[in-house]
């Protein structure tokens, strides 16, 4: 391939990763310039745009175009003044979520009468909808609240905030609440914005001095979803503007709602009259989610993919992979963008080698399969014998040294380890490590052989 079409694929491979919305936002700006000494460098109209996305995405970035090009070490983002003259300018409404744009300051009255057809024509992502949410114990409570601010066409509760930790699945509700209104009441007018976006925005109406009409701009809009309102801390005139917004919306009896990454008492820069109203609605959290949940994502993300992965592949990184659901799911494009690239079928191996730069994916390099394949070997047992329920000494021995080493060598919990000895109950991996343990203690020729067992591995 050559550099256009490694560019056009890791592009293709970052919309996918991050998400419609924030690719079109951010990075649908960049432009390729060159491969150069294994720099990947590109090129941007804006100091702005250029801080955010080394701040937010270049992590994302550089291990998308590995993928492709492994030798790539960093990347070099350029502004081209040219450019920027041109296009840095405030957004008309109707193209808010399209990245197009005007050097024009705009009269926001006319654009009132196409008002419904613009919120129509947001752009969203696909994926974010009520149908494609998993739902589990850590998130039941927020998906239940989505769905009903999305049916009833009531302010009962006003605003919805839902918080919690970056991938946890706020963004995926918030759009889904978008979706069902626009699919479902056409009576009904939705925008969705990112605080980054309305702060952007807002300055730019400063540089234009077209600061009244701004205030316009949300004008005929029923329901205002706001995503990630953590950015505008510490930013007092955009706080300001927001608090006005916000206050519009209470008294007109119209909807807000907004996320963050912490509850609204406890977010940095946010003036304590801001707290205070945010603090006056429903407030939501988003809870980690539970093994259970992560292993019914990929399962369900493989179905909708196409491609059959092993259970014991899912297990592994439903175990390992745990900061977010984000960062579970571009895992898995990853590595399915890896076996379809070179044609090979999703292993533990390839877990190891394409995913070796996440730090879970070092904690725990010796998987359990491994751990259980080198134990069954030394015991002359069948995998199948140490999964089953069979309690010949010989097998019980070994499936106990086997639980044992893996809590000792990885960082999974007792039930987790027990999902993966045939569904054990936490209690009986508890029960197996103290047993080894004892007998380490007091049989000096077992803890030799448990010792050469641990060196292999």
């Amino acid at each position: 391939m050559n550099n256009c079409d490694v560019w056009s694929k890791t592009l293709e491979q970052l919309k996918k990763n991050i998400g419609v919305v924030s690719f079109k936002t951010w990075i649908s700006n960049l432009h390729l310039v060159n491969y150069d000494n294994n720099i990947l460098r590109l090129s941007v109209n804006s100091n702005f745009i250029k801080d955010t996305i080394l701040a937010k995405y270049s992590d994302e970035i550089l291990n998308t175009i590995r993928i492709y090009i492994p030798t790539i070490i960093s990347i070099d983002i350029t502004v081209t003044e040219d450019n920027a003259q041109q296009t840095d300018y405030l957004s008309v409404p109707g193209s808010l979520f399209n990245n197009t744009w005007t050097t024009k300051s705009v009269d926001y009255a006319q654009q009132k009468p196409v008002r419904k057809s613009f919120c129509r024509n947001v752009i969203l992502d696909k994926k974010f909808t009520f149908e494609n949410f998993v739902v589990g114990h850590s998130n039941e409570f927020a998906y239940a609240t989505a769905k009903n601010v999305a049916v009833q066409n009531s302010t009962e509760f006003n605003p919805i905030f839902l918080y919690g930790g970056v991938g946890m699945g706020k963004t995926h509700l918030m759009q889904a609440i978008a979706w069902f209104i626009q699919k479902n009441q056409s009576d009904r007018t939705v925008m969705y914005v990112s605080a980054e976006r309305f702060m952007y925005l807002f300055l730019k109406s400063l540089q234009l001095k077209d600061g009244i009409n701004f205030k316009d701009f949300f004008e005929g809009v029923d329901v205002l979803i706001m995503d990630d309102i953590q950015f505008i801390g510490g930013k007092e005139s955009t706080q300001e503007e927001f608090l006005y917004t916000f206050n519009k919306f209470v008294d007109n009896d119209h909807q807000i709602i907004l996320s963050a990454n912490r509850a609204p008492n406890e977010l940095k820069g946010i003036s304590n009259r801001l707290k205070s109203r945010l603090c006056g609605g429903l407030i939501v959290d988003v809870h980690p989610s539970t093994y259970e949940l992560r292993v019914d994502i990929l399962q369900q993300k493989a179905k909708k993919l196409k491609i059959q992965i092993p259970s014991y592949v899912i297990e592994n990184l439903a175990c390992n992979i745990t900061s977010s659901v984000r960062e579970l799911e571009g895992a898995l494009n990853r590595l399915v963008a890896h076996a379809t690239l070179v044609g090979q079928d999703i292993s533990l191996d390839m877990v190891r080698n394409v995913l070796s730069d996440l730090p879970t994916a070092k904690n725990n390099f010796v998987s359990i399969e491994t751990i259980q394949n080198s134990v069954c070997g030394s015991f002359s047992i069948g995998l199948s014998d140490m999964l089953s329920t069979t309690r010949i000494k010989t097998v019980s021995i070994a499936r106990q040294v086997a639980m044992y080493l893996s809590k000792e060598l990885t960082d999974y919990s007792y039930s987790e380890i027990g999902k993966l000895f045939g569904n054990r109950d936490h209690s009986t991996v508890v029960h197996a490590v103290k047993s080894i343990k004892n007998r380490i203690n007091t049989d000096s020729n077992f803890s030799e052989n448990i010792n050469a067992l641990k060196k292999s591995l």
